[in-house]
């Protein structure tokens, strides 16, 4: 019984007094430290120590994620371990919000002024989140206040490397924690007027060097929280955040390499809405959701680079609404966290299409549902204080409503999965645990997959079968000295792919084969003083059945860090990124080019004007690299930074 008690008051600590950070936005395991066994966590002083404030450059120094731009789309997208950017569950406090149609998301527009952390799981992740999680999860967490009343304001200019004008990003945080109740608003407006290219670009008949044609991109965006705590062991939660955005799309530079688009997004807005409720007994918890996630988007596709005239257009429509109902038991069977949940919800998209001829207009629509259901159970069984286990597994199941597209009524089967997993950490030495996790995950096949004709160029598939993955992994972490040293060797494996193959003269999507991804990641960080510094690794070796050459994963990614507090009041930082064996593919001939080593340098000063202001000033990109993620939409040249925060 007291170790049962020792759990609940170490559960009840987590969830209700854990600083700023949103802890009933999580879904992850623990131990009986607190620690996780399932999740990295990017906390909030690397969150704010990040210059662009976006989601998608703090992703991508974490070791076995990498960055994936869309030139074509003007946006930024996140790879696990070589995955495809779309087989990621992506959450904010929990709530799914990656777009129901294709299950990609832009990463560049959300920005990191309103979270207080992200969790990030790699293959073995928790049961509870329920499909479509097959590479692992993102889960954004928001803010929640620590004091009766707190705010900040900040500001952050930057400079191209002409040192003109290039964006601004100002925020404003407000916060109060009352004895029955907590307050929190956070507010950002990001402004960015353009970027230059690197001075080692080489201008083409569509770009000239220095500005970027079309770089230029607004967004604001709002949350605001309403806490209700009656009681020590009650929390009621109410969330709102709203992001209204605008981009424009740069041109290629060089239309032998993709094809030209002269697209424009006057709307990229989304709104997320949820009420969570936690109650705490004395063997347990029972956390329910409820929620609402909306996007809207509109896409313009001009003729030529002038942009003028009137354009072809969608118009997409989407939200996603559910619950979900988790139980948390303490005292069932001494020295077990059993856990359960119930999950639903409902995805639907709504597509408007206008295409302008010469002679005529056509307009098509399309609507789509699918109600997905989730029933999940874990165990984290302490067997003793030196070793754990963790089991787990769900019961998914997706059953579409009939779809409707370009006129017609499509009926399509249920589709069901069962996912177990199984993880075992144990502690060989003092400050030393090894882990080996297996787990099974399964993504259904998105609307896109199914019904999309890709503008003429494709062929519907709306009989797809999900994707299974399977994934294994051994991991070792050395906590020692001030060092920290995590390594671990990951397999997947993933049973009928969904891919593009080529029917006659279109491409029609397909379960077909298998693929393979197996690596090997390692991170050393090492803490004393006035010294903070660190490296990570990744090596990855993916083979697929349906191709010869994977595109757009480095080989071997390593990254480089160091922060150097010079003063009680002054710090210095730096961080040097390499990408090697990046291979791209030529759309236009098909072809693969292999890319020079990507190597990016960063550095920045902070310094404590005060206990109240502070001031910063970096530079990113700092020896002006010319690369690409997307062959013909080279990446920003250097830009310089000037930030200041005052905290009251």
């Amino acid at each position: 019984m007291k170790k049962s008690l020792f759990l609940i008051t170490c559960i009840s600590a987590n969830v209700l007094l854990a600083d700023n950070v949103f802890t009933l936005g999580e879904i992850s395991v623990v131990d009986k430290k607190n620690e996780y066994l399932d999740i990295k966590k990017i906390e909030s002083k690397d969150l704010e120590s990040n210059s662009k404030k976006d989601i998608a450059s703090v992703l991508d120094e974490v070791s076995g994620l990498s960055i994936i731009n869309r030139g074509g789309r003007g946006e930024k997208a996140i790879g696990i371990r070589g995955f495809a950017t779309g087989k990621t569950g992506v959450f904010l406090d929990g709530i799914p919000i990656y777009v129901p149609f294709d299950g990609q998301f832009d990463y560049s527009r959300i920005l990191t002024t309103n979270l207080s952390s992200i969790d990030v799981a790699k293959g073995f992740s928790s049961t509870l989140y329920g499909p479509n999680t097959g590479a692992g999860v993102i889960n954004l967490i928001s803010k929640k206040p620590e004091k009766e009343f707190e705010g900040s304001f900040s500001s952050q200019v930057n400079l191209d490397n002409d040192a003109d004008y290039a964006s601004t990003i100002n925020t404003l945080s407000l916060g109060s924690k009352k004895k029955n109740y907590y307050l929190q608003l956070d507010a950002t407006i990001k402004d960015r007027d353009h970027w230059n290219l690197s001075n080692d670009y080489n201008p083409t008949v569509t770009q000239d060097s220095g500005e970027r044609n079309n770089s230029d991109s607004q967004s604001k965006s709002i949350s605001l929280k309403v806490g209700l705590t009656p009681d020590d062991s009650s929390e009621y939660v109410f969330g709102y955040s709203y992001l209204d955005s605008e981009k424009s799309q740069a041109i290629i530079t060089d239309s032998t390499k993709n094809t030209e688009k002269f697209w424009e997004w006057p709307q990229w807005d989304k709104q997320t809405m949820y009420f969570i409720a936690n109650k705490l007994y004395d063997s347990g918890d029972i956390k329910f959701r409820l929620y609402r996630d909306d996007y809207n988007n509109i896409t313009e596709m001009y003729e030529d680079s002038t942009f003028t005239g009137t354009p072809s257009f969608t118009d997409y429509d989407e939200h996603t609404i559910g619950s979900s109902l988790e139980y948390t038991n303490f005292s069932w069977i001494e020295d077990n966290i059993i856990k359960m949940s119930l999950n639903f919800k409902q995805d639907s998209h709504k597509g408007y299409e206008e295409k302008v001829g010469k002679k005529s207009t056509t307009k098509s629509n399309d609507e789509y549902k699918d109600n997905i259901y989730s029933i999940a159970i874990e165990d984290t069984i302490f067997v003793s204080d030196e070793f754990k286990i963790v089991t787990g597994a769900s019961y998914d199941k997706m059953k579409p409503s009939d779809a409707v597209t370009s006129g017609n009524v499509i009926s399509t089967d249920s589709q069901s999965a069962f996912n177990p997993q199984i993880g075992l950490f144990y502690d060989f030495f003092e400050n030393q645990t090894t882990r080996l996790t297996y787990s099974k995950k399964t993504n259904f096949p998105t609307m896109k997959e199914r019904f999309s004709d890709k503008r003429g160029k494709a062929i519907t598939n709306p009989y797809l079968e999900p994707e299974e993955v399977t994934h294994y992994e051994l991991g070792h972490t050395i906590t020692k000295n001030n060092f920290i040293i995590d390594s671990s060797i990951f397999y997947s494996k993933v049973k009928d792919p969904i891919v593009s193959v080529s029917v006659g003269s279109k491409d029609q999507e397909q379960n077909t084969g298998n693929e393979r991804y197996k690596g090997f990641e390692s991170n050393i960080k090492y803490e004393k003083n006035r010294i903070k510094t660190g490296f990570n690794y990744t090596y990855l070796d993916i083979n697929k059945d349906s191709e010869e050459t994977v595109i757009e994963i480095p080989e071997n990614e390593f990254m480089f860090y160091i922060d150097y507090k010079v003063s009680e009041n002054t710090s210095i930082g730096a961080n040097y990124i390499i990408k090697h064996g990046v291979i791209l593919q030529n759309n236009t001939t098909e072809a693969y080019e292999k890319q020079s080593n990507i190597t990016i340098a960063n550095i920045d000063l902070n310094y404590d004007y005060s206990k109240n202001t502070k001031l910063g000033f970096g530079i990113d990109n700092l020896f002006d690299e010319n690369y690409e993620y997307d062959l013909g939409y080279p990446e920003p040249g250097r830009e310089y930074y000037f930030k200041l925060k005052y905290t009251f």
